[in-house]
């Protein structure tokens, strides 16, 4: 790994710090966990994520994944308990997510090979590191907090996986150039300060030809908002959805939607091809979740994505799009 300040190759990871020889810099390590941010996360300080991580971490010996993640929330009172509620048993299901999101990545020709090198950025408790588990070789984990990887960890100790974990910014992540084979932003992007260098950042670790998947939520969305519930929530001014977000109780997002176009012209001015942008289906198993007006609304969408002007209309208000891109080595030569 390199120092995310001046790029040199960082000495080795200690129990509770690694130093960068050249510029001075120390970083602390929890759990083994490198934190190696040179900016604050969107909701918590550096220093408040390492206080919350610490008390976190202090239960870790004898705790499920599921005890951590409800130490969280009870670490953190500002979420309202229905909130918690919800997000609690969307983590538990991630994984299976994971899973269908991979499978629409390689709809779109994402290289699943056992030789490849991944890392996901913006891995939060790890479930799209569990869902590559025996298809990849190596993986690493990327965020931005601290506090979800410590409890990340537990959910890879339980699977079974040791994959090495990471705290840093996006937009400055502590790899050589060419490292990986894919990087993956799932459900990430729409979080880190700036979309577009995380995207060129990406395009840096990346070996040719290296594959950036993602899926984030669609800026010009009609559909529920992925954060607050509300419809075309996205189209709505910050002032707006702070101020919905209030009134419900709830904290507002902190985020930066792009629609497909603005994705696509990310991924054009840094320099990648092949780019591939489409809607994903739902499921059988999420269809199985919801109302009978809702699984026949998500029918209909389904048969809606197979005819071709349709598909061309979804692009630009259905809920969630799912991308891939190719990094070349011409384009960096």
């Amino acid at each position: 790994m390199l120092c995310p300040v001046c790029a040199t190759v960082l000495g080795p990871i200690g129990e509770e710090q690694v130093t960068c020889g050249h510029c001075s810099r120390v970083f602390g390590v929890l759990l083994g966990i490198p934190d190696l941010r040179v900016s604050d996360g969107p909701y918590i300080s550096n220093k408040g994520d390492w206080d919350k991580a610490r008390r976190i971490a202090a239960e870790y010996e004898g705790s499920r994944f599921v005890d951590l993640v409800a130490l969280y929330y009870r670490l953190t009172p500002e979420v309202p308990a229905k909130d918690a509620a919800r997000f609690t048993e969307a983590l538990l299901s991630a994984p299976e997510r994971a899973r269908g999101t991979i499978e629409s990545w390689q709809a779109l020709g994402a290289d699943f090979r056992r030789d490849t090198r991944f890392a996901e950025v913006g891995c939060g408790t790890g479930p799209m590191l569990v869902a590559t588990s025996g298809r990849i070789l190596t993986a690493v984990g990327v965020d931005v907090s601290l506090r979800w990887l410590v409890i990340a960890k537990k959910r890879l100790e339980e699977a079974g996986l040791s994959i090495p974990l990471v705290c840093a910014n996006a937009e400055a992540l502590p790899f050589e150039k060419s490292a990986f084979d894919i990087v993956a932003f799932d459900s990430s992007l729409e979080h880190f300060a700036d979309g577009m260098r995380a995207v060129g950042e990406a395009a840096r670790v990346l070996a040719g030809p290296g594959q950036l998947l993602i899926s984030t939520p669609n800026r010009w969305s009609l559909g529920p908002d992925p954060h607050l519930g509300v419809w075309a929530g996205g189209w709505w001014p910050e002032s707006v959805t702070a101020w919905i977000a209030k009134r419900s109780g709830a904290l507002a997002p902190v985020r930066h939607l792009v629609g497909s176009r603005g994705l696509q012209r990310w991924l054009t001015d840094c320099r990648f091809g092949s780019i591939q942008i489409t809607v994903p289906a739902v499921t059988p198993v999420q269809l199985g979740r919801l109302s009978p007006g809702g699984r026949t609304l998500a029918r209909f969408y389904n048969r809606s994505r197979e005819i071709p002007v349709l598909r061309w209309i979804l692009k630009r208000i259905a809920p969630i799009l799912h991308a891939t891109a190719t990094r070349s080595d011409e384009a960096f030569s």
